[in-house]
C-alpha cells in the first residue's frame, strides 16, 4: 500500500491508495478532510496525487484513439481478479490500468444518437490483456480505386465478380465497365469468376497475378475469354452435422498472396446438404493459393457458421460445430435490468463465448464477452454486475429493470491459428436467440 501524507499545522492524515494505481497516470487533484485548530471540526484541502506505475501495475493499454467519437468510451472500469470494479479515467481516449491477478475485465460504455447506449465488458486471462494495446477501432489503412471494363460476358443473364487487394465489384453483360474500391497498397492477384444465373456449365475463372498497387489505377480490358482467363475446376460439397428443418447457404473463396487477401468466387447463394463448388485447376495455382468455403445453417433462433480452407479443389465433408443449447435466463435483480445466462459451451467453440441483450426499443444493448482461457471450462455463467454506485456511472445507459427484449449466446473456435492460408484451417461459430 502506498501512503501519502498531508500535514496541516500540526497534525498529519495517511492517504490510503491501492497498489496497483488503478488511477490514470498523471497528476490527480484530490480532496481530504483534515482537522483543523482544536476544536472538533474539519476542513477540505486538495492536493495533487501523482499517479504512476510501478511492479504489475499499469499493465494493459485499451485504445479508442481511431476510434469515431460516437464510438468511443465515455465510462470504463476495470476489475483485477475477484477484486471491485474500478472506475478508469482516460487521456486522449486511452485507459491504463493494471490486471496482476491471472485475469480481468473490463467495462465501458458507447453512447450513440438519442438515447441510444451499448454496454460492452469482457472477461480474459491477464496474458491476453498484457499481449499488446486493444485498439478498438484500428486506423484503416489507406486505400484505392482501380477501374477497368469486362469483356466476354456472353449473354444478358452472365455476370463477373472482380476481386484484387481486399476490394471487389460486380460487372455485368449491360454494365461492363467496373470500378474495384478499398483496394490496399502492394503487390495482389487480381481474381475473377464469371457466372449465369440462369443455367450452369458455361462458369469461367481469371487471374492476372502480381498487380502492382500504389495509387489509384486502371485493369483495363478483363476479357474473360483470354489468355488470363480458364474453365474452373469443380467438386461436390457434402455439409456435415445438419439438423431437420434448417436453411443453408454457401459461399466460395480464393485466398491469394502473402497477406491471403480473400477473392470472391461465389457470394452467398442457396446450399443444401451437398452443392457444387468452384475453384482453380493445380495448373493456375500457387502454392500459397487457397479455396475456403463458408457455410451457414439454423433457423429462426439457431445459427452455425463453418468456414474451411484447402488448397486443392476436390470432393469433401465439411462439418459444422453442434448447436448451442438453450441457456438459462436469469434476472439478478438491482437498479436496472440485470440478466445473466448458465449454459454449457460445446468443444467446437473453445476460444470465445458472449451473451448479449437488447431492450424492446433497441435502443439499449448489453453485451458481456469471454475467452475460453479466461473461464477455463465448459461451464458459462455471464451476467451484467451492478455499476450503480461507481463514479461516473448512470443506470439510463442499461436496460430499465422493467424492460422486456431479446437475448442471444455466442460461441466460437476452429483450428484457425492466424490466417485462413493453411490446409484444413476451419472457424466454427453458433448463436442461439431468444426473449425475456
Amino acid at each position: 500500500t502506498l501512503f501519502g501524507g498531508y500535514a496541516v499545522g500540526n497534525h498529519t492524515v495517511a492517504v490510503t491508495l491501492p497498489a496497483n494505481c488503478t488511477l490514470a497516470s498523471g497528476v490527480t487533484p484530490r480532496t481530504v478532510a483534515v482537522p483543523s485548530g482544536t476544536t472538533i471540526q474539519t476542513v477540505a484541502t486538495t492536493f495533487d496525487l501523482t499517479c504512476t506505475s510501478t511492479g504489475g501495475g499499469n499493465n494493459v493499454t485499451v485504445s479508442f484513439a481511431a476510434c469515431p467519437a460516437a464510438d468511443r468510451a465515455v465510462w470504463l472500469a476495470a476489475k483485477d481478479g475477484s477484486g471491485a470494479w474500478v472506475p478508469v479515467t482516460g487521456v486522449a481516449d486511452v485507459y491504463t490500468f493494471g490486471i496482476t491477478s491471472g485475469a480481468g475485465g473490463i467495462a465501458y460504455v458507447v453512447l450513440g444518437t438519442g438515447s441510444t447506449s451499448q454496454i460492452q465488458v469482457m472477461y480474459r486471462t491477464q496474458a491476453e490483456w498484457t499481449s499488446g494495446t486493444l485498439d478498438l477501432c484500428a486506423t484503416p489503412p489507406a486505400t484505392r480505386s482501380f477501374t477497368g471494363t469486362v469483356v466476354g460476358l456472353g449473354g444478358p443473364t452472365e455476370s463477373a465478380r472482380l476481386s484484387l487487394g481486399g476490394g471487389s465489384t460486380f460487372a455485368s453483360f449491360h454494365n461492363p465497365g467496373f470500378q474495384i474500391d478499398g483496394v490496399s497498397d502492394g503487390t495482389h492477384d487480381l481474381v475473377g469468376f464469371r457466372s449465369d444465373f440462369a443455367t450452369t456449365g458455361t462458369e469461367r475463372a481469371l487471374l492476372r497475378r502480381d498487380v502492382v498497387v500504389s495509387g489509384n489505377g486502371t485493369l483495363g480490358t478483363v476479357d474473360f475469354t483470354g489468355s488470363e482467363s480458364f474453365a474452373p475446376t469443380s467438386a461436390t460439397i457434402t455439409v456435415g452435422g445438419l439438423l431437420g428443418g434448417e436453411f443453408v447457404t454457401q459461399s466460395q473463396f480464393y485466398q491469394v498472396g502473402a497477406s491471403c487477401q480473400a477473392a470472391i468466387l461465389v457470394p452467398s447463394a442457396n446450399g443444401g446438404a451437398t452443392f457444387t463448388a468452384f475453384g482453380v485447376p493445380a495448373l493456375q495455382q500457387r502454392a500459397g493459393d487457397y479455396h475456403r468455403i463458408q457455410i451457414t445453417a439454423g433457423s429462426l433462433t439457431d445459427v452455425r457458421i463453418v468456414g474451411e480452407s484447402f488448397h486443392t479443389m476436390a470432393a469433401r465433408t465439411i462439418t459444422l460445430g453442434a448447436a448451442l443449447s438453450a441457456p438459462v435466463i436469469s434476472n439478478l435483480g438491482g437498479p436496472y435490468k440485470r440478466l445473466s445466462a448458465a449454459y454449457t459451451l460445446p468443444g467446437d467453440y473453445q476460444a470465445l463465448t458472449a451473451f448479449t441483450y437488447t431492450n424492446g426499443a433497441g435502443d439499449k444493448t448489453v453485451y458481456i464477452g469471454a475467452s475460453f482461457g479466461f473461464l477455463g471450462g465448459s461451464s458459462v455463467t455471464l451476467g451484467l454486475d451492478d455499476f450503480s454506485a461507481l463514479a461516473g456511472w448512470s443506470n439510463t445507459w442499461a436496460p430499465a429493470s422493467a424492460s422486456t427484449g431479446s437475448w442471444s449466446t455466442f460461441g466460437s473456435g476452429g483450428n484457425i491459428a492466424g490466417s485462413a492460408c493453411v490446409e484444413n484451417a476451419n472457424f466454427k461459430s453458433a448463436a442461439i436467440s431468444g426473449i425475456f
